[in-house]
């Protein structure tokens, strides 16, 4: 078989074939590594906030907060956007972010609507909660719910019985979304073990999916219709059509 011919079958082999969805357990231990290294750079930078005193530095305190915001959008916004669905971790373990529709990734307003999509309920959702609280908590509420210990109460060391429950009402509003929000994220992950395809809600409604790059499966019910289609070739009792184009492939046992 020239080399050709055999570019030409394996071109054909390669129509049927789709890359497998990832499923439960290696999404979630994949998700699970990346949001290490999510967290990782805000939590280094925390130590730049607090002052040798004990105090916390007002700017710096904004300024981190922003930095969480841009880290968070580049991490699962941009790069996945610009290096065609990977994050770190899905690089290093060979799954990628695609399109529901097999289409290839281009850097276009397509590709970076469904990822913003994909990331509604996740990154995008922890991007406004960080706001909220950036705009609700003031610094030095920040610095004592840091350096908290359990049992303490947050405001205890407030004189003024109404700035005591201000205090308590503006903890609780981002700690009510963040818990809200972690028990969705965990659900939309689950929501990939119980489906058929392996896909979750979330990519289900952003049209794309979490897919290896090096595990594949036959399309479901690959076949041509509406078209005059020519045997070609007779191999390991298939026998295998083309249609005029040579686009397609049909095979019949």
């Amino acid at each position: 078989m020239s080399k050709n011919s055999e570019e030409f079958w394996i071109n054909l082999y390669n129509m049927k074939q789709k890359n497998r969805v990832v499923g439960f357990w290696y999404r979630l231990f994949i998700i699970l590594m990346d949001l290490i290294v999510a967290l990782s750079l805000p939590i280094g930078f925390s130590v730049l906030v607090i002052k040798p005193n004990n105090t916390i530095d007002n700017l710096g305190y904004y300024l981190w907060s922003f930095s969480i915001i841009i880290w968070f959008f580049l991490y699962w916004v941009i790069i996945p956007f610009l290096f065609r669905g990977f994050t770190l971790f899905r690089w290093i373990f060979r799954t990628k972010l695609a399109l529901k529709n097999n289409e290839e990734s281009k850097l276009n307003l397509i590709w970076f609507i469904a990822i913003l999509k994909n990331q509604t309920f996740t990154s995008l959702s922890w991007i406004v909660i960080v706001f909220l609280s950036m705009t609700l908590i003031n610094p030095e509420l920040a610095f004592r719910i840091a350096s908290s210990t359990p049992g303490n109460n947050l405001v205890s060391n407030q004189n003024n019985q109404t700035q005591k429950l201000i205090d308590q009402a503006l903890i609780a509003i981002p700690s009510t979304f963040s818990t809200f929000l972690v028990f969705l994220n965990f659900f939309i992950i689950i929501t990939s073990g119980i489906r058929k395809d392996s896909l979750t809600i979330v990519e289900v409604f952003s049209k794309t999916k979490l897919i290896y790059l090096n595990k594949f499966e036959e399309k479901p019910n690959f076949k041509i219709e509406n078209e005059k289609l020519i045997p070609v070739s007779y191999i390991k009792n298939k026998i295998i059509f083309i249609n005029k184009n040579e686009e397609d492939i049909y095979e019949k046992k």
